[in-house]
């Protein structure tokens, strides 16, 4: 009888452990690129939506200079379309002399002037500085999220805005969230270089949220309250 051969046992558990390292190294290749993926995705569509904001802008503005151009050369060409009519002299009758009146002389009379007394002045009172009071804070300035800056900065040259507030965060995923303290009652524009932010109300505090792979950012905001400007990042979460 012919004799069977076939694979021990531990021939098969070898081969299946190879099996598993080399699908183990796969997977962790391929979580990594559509991680990787996704962060571009998200890069590109934030830059799709500034270039289309761009673009309406301009659009815009081509379209307000069209429409002016068309008006003023509707304007000539009704201007140049009115036909004005010559007037026709009318002759002038012929002036009659007539014989100028001697003048007949009149005595005037000279009126004597009243003197007029003269006030004295009154003395006017000194008038007292007041001391301007020194605004103290409402509110125990915020503490620092570890590894970021704050900076703030007094402008003049932005109207209806007083402070420039720069941050730095460390990298992170970008499934975090940092979390940005001003005091309340404050108005916040954002830069070109922060996107996907949302702005609450926090009881004494207003707070912004940004994406925390961002890693920095400036954003301009007025503010006239009582309170020391002291804004920080306080959390990524």
């Amino acid at each position: 009888m012919r004799s069977r051969k076939g694979f021990t046992l531990i021939e098969v558990m070898v081969t299946v452990g190879i099996i598993l390292i080399i699908s183990a190294a796969m997977t962790l290749s391929v979580s990594s690129y559509l991680d990787r993926a996704n962060q571009s995705a998200d890069v590109v569509s934030i830059h799709d939506g500034k270039y289309s904001a761009a673009l309406s802008q301009i659009s815009a503005l081509k379209t307000g200079i069209s429409t002016s151009s068309t008006s003023s050369a509707s304007s000539a060409s009704s201007a140049s379309s009115v036909v004005t009519s010559t007037p026709t002299p009318v002759p002038t009758a012929t002036p009659v002399p007539t014989t100028a009146a001697t003048p007949v002389p009149t005595t005037a009379a000279t009126a004597t002037p009243v003197p007029t007394a003269t006030p004295t002045p009154k003395p006017t009172a000194t008038p007292v500085p007041t001391a301007t009071p020194t605004p103290t804070p409402t509110t125990a300035p915020v503490s620092a999220y570890p590894g970021t800056t704050s900076t703030v900065t007094a402008i003049t040259w932005k109207t209806g805005f007083n402070y420039r507030y720069e941050f730095t965060i460390p990298s992170s995923s970008s499934s975090q969230t940092a979390v940005i303290s001003f005091p309340a009652g404050v108005t916040i524009e954002l830069g070109w270089t922060v996107s996907g932010y949302k702005i609450l109300a926090n009881g004494a505090r207003t707070e912004l949220y940004v994406p925390a792979w961002q890693t920095g950012g400036a954003v301009y905001v007025n503010y006239t309250g009582s309170e020391v400007f002291n804004p920080q990042v306080i959390d990524i979460k």
